[in-house]
């Protein structure tokens, strides 16, 4: 019978009671267990399983969470603002970061001003993206509700 070594690849001829025997490769010197080749070649030929199914797009979560985190994201980037605006002011708000030296350049307070009203659009950007989401995740769930309902009926 004809057998392939694993490690090499070479094709040898072994007698057929060799067959799902230890054999030693006369051109590697590794040993493998002797199969037929043409089993060998079968077994390489046979399908993949295939990947599990896709699930359904109405298994999706629900979106409000996203919405609800999204509104939550606006609100706390809006109060961050208005607490370093209207309450602390822009001199407290450096002096939280820097320390109490009550004299700042004017570099200086456009530094954390900018600071400040890049972490509230950050932020207020966030929220619209999670509100997106999870509205586009409900229009889904509710199309696909809808298409499945009609399947059935």
């Amino acid at each position: 019978m004809k057998t392939q070594c694993p490690e090499c690849k070479t094709i040898q001829t072994v007698p057929d009671i060799y067959a799902g025997k230890k054999v030693k490769c006369p051109s590697c010197k590794k040993p493998f267990t002797a199969q037929k080749y043409e089993d060998i070649v079968l077994a390489a030929q046979k399908p993949v399983e295939s990947l599990p199914p896709m699930p359904s797009l109405s298994s999706l979560p629900n979106g409000t969470w996203l919405n609800v985190l999204g509104i939550l994201f606006i609100i706390f980037s809006v109060l961050f603002n208005f607490f370093y605006n209207k309450n602390l002011g822009y001199e407290s708000a450096i002096n939280h970061v820097w320390g109490g030296n009550n004299s700042y350049s004017e570099a200086e307070i456009f530094l954390i001003k900018t600071i400040i009203s890049g972490i509230t659009f950050i932020g207020i950007l966030f929220g619209f993206i999670f509100i997106s989401v999870g509205s586009l995740i409900r229009a889904i769930n509710a199309n696909t509700s809808r298409k499945e309902i009609s399947k059935k009926s």
